[in-house]
């Protein structure tokens, strides 16, 4: 069956971010400069592929949605894989044999790079692309390579540091590719997130008037009435009827969106005194528990795993309490973080008194 040109052009247009931003991921993971280009697009000719990969080799595999059918393959030589780790590590490659440390390397790799790659893909096509269950193994195109329905054949290059340029080979569907531009995947996805919006707004208004309830009972804090002035847009009233003295104008803008607010004086040089202070910002890429005993086991290559999935947000901490999650992106050669969400203004403002 020959590819489409919707899928062909698809191809064609991720193909060059793909190997863009790859190339800048591996670039920082081993430090040495990356090239990755796109050879070509075409069907499966399984004795050509045969032809590359005559012997054992590594096999990546992932899905681009739940859908178990939605399967991803990338093939490339084991002597990678033992370039990667040993860079990675600072070490040398020369007389190593690949072993199932490599594997482990690899397939941390692969989770970064599908990490970032999910992000800036989803950005640039206007529609959520993750990448679930991702795993490295050996095997062999004969025996492994299972049977893909109107396989598609994506051929590119990698030239790693002085080394010589190796082939690199995605497999996939070209009725994967079919479904997520009709975006068949992402529909039940996208009603169930709505769902959950408005969960979390309903949650939201309920608090909101259980807060106004509170205050109006015994007194609200300072961090209440600014919630309750924002909210409502009645700051003004409320504050001059709790505190008739004089008034002055403080600008809340990096709490949330930008609203002006009366407050009493003296309140504000408090909350000015506040503004100069440093706070730590810790970035949380996952925890986990271990015994002793595996603890002291560690060593140089050893791979810890976090209980959340590539591709998951990243918390956000500052003075230890959480206020954002994000995603991690590369920038130049330094590793960053896209903000995705922000706990509610009003909570942001409660936390600065605990």
């Amino acid at each position: 069956m020959a590819i489409s040109n919707e899928v062909n052009e698809f191809l064609e247009s991720v193909s060059k971010s793909i190997s863009k931003e790859t190339a800048e991921v591996l670039t920082t993971v081993i430090g040495k400069e990356v090239e990755i280009t796109k050879d070509k697009i075409s069907e499966l000719d399984k004795d050509g592929i045969k032809s590359l990969y005559p012997s054992e080799i590594l096999i990546v595999k992932f899905n681009i949605s739940e859908n178990t059918d939605d399967l991803v393959y990338v093939l490339f030589e084991k002597d990678i894989a033992v370039k990667i780790s040993s860079w990675m590590l600072m070490e040398s490659e020369e007389g190593v044999e690949f072993s199932d440390e490599h594997l482990d390397s690899i397939r941390e790799t692969a989770n970064q790079i599908l990490g970032h790659l999910s992000s800036v893909l989803t950005e640039e096509l206007g529609k959520k692309l993750e990448f679930f269950s991702i795993r490295a193994e050996k095997g062999n195109v004969e025996s492994d390579l299972n049977e893909i329905a109107n396989p598609v054949v994506v051929q590119y290059t990698l030239k790693m540091g002085e080394a010589e340029r190796k082939k690199v080979t995605k497999i996939l569907s070209a009725d994967t590719v079919d479904r997520f531009l009709k975006g068949e995947e992402a529909q039940p996805e996208e009603a169930a997130e709505e769902t959950a919006k408005e969960g979390e707004e309903k949650t939201a208004k309920e608090g909101e008037e259980e807060a106004v309830t509170e205050g109006e009972a015994d007194g609200e804090s300072l961090a209440d009435e600014i919630e309750e002035g924002a909210e409502e847009g009645e700051a003004d009233t409320d504050l001059e009827e709790s505190f008739p003295s004089q008034q002055e104008e403080v600008s809340m803008g990096e709490m949330g969106p930008e609203i002006e607010i009366s407050l009493p004086e003296g309140v504000s040089d408090r909350i000015n005194v506040l503004m100069d202070l440093s706070l730590p910002v810790t970035i949380e890429l996952g925890r986990t528990r271990m015994l002793i005993k595996d603890i002291l086991e560690l060593g140089h290559g050893s791979v810890i795993e976090f209980d959340k999935l590539a591709g998951e947000p990243v918390d956000i901490l500052i003075n230890e309490k959480k206020v954002a999650e994000g995603e991690v992106v590369v920038i130049d050669e330094h590793f960053g973080i896209r903000l995705t969400s922000l706990i509610r203004p009003q909570e942001r403002i409660k936390q600065l008194g605990r």
